[in-house]
C-alpha cells in the first residue's frame, strides 16, 4: 500500500477514511483500528436487533469500510477520469487503456 498526499476531493467525496500526512505504516494501522471499531459496531448493532444487513448499512453511514476493496477503486477511478466499470458504453480512441504482456528481455 502507499499513502501518498492530502486526501483528493474526489476521496472526500466518497467519504473515504483520510489517511493524509501518514506514513504507510501508520495508514496501514489506522485502517485497521478503524476496521475493528467498525466491526465492534456493527456487531453491537446486530446484538441489539438489527439484522447484519440494517447494522452494516447503518455503519456505513458514517463512511466506506477502512478497509477499500474494488468497488471503492471503480468508484474513485469514475470520479478521477473513467468509469472502468461502463467502458462498453463508452467511445474511446483504441489505444486507450490496452495493456499487453512485455516480452521477457523488455520486462526488467
Amino acid at each position: 500500500m502507499a499513502n501518498v498526499g492530502e486526501q483528493t476531493p474526489e476521496e472526500t467525496k466518497l467519504t473515504f477514511l483520510d489517511l493524509s500526512g501518514l506514513a504507510p505504516s501508520d495508514a496501514s494501522e489506522k485502517m485497521f483500528r478503524v476496521a475493528d471499531e467498525q466491526t465492534a459496531e456493527r456487531d453491537s448493532l446486530v446484538a441489539s436487533g438489527l439484522s447484519r444487513r440494517e447494522a452494516r448499512a447503518r455503519v456505513l453511514q458514517k463512511g466506506r469500510d477502512a478497509l477499500p476493496d474494488e468497488a471503492d477503486v471503480v468508484d474513485l477511478a469514475a470520479l478521477w477520469s473513467i468509469d472502468p466499470s461502463r467502458l462498453s458504453e463508452q467511445d474511446h480512441p483504441l489505444g486507450l487503456g490496452l495493456a499487453a504482456r512485455l516480452p521477457e528481455n523488455l520486462a526488467q
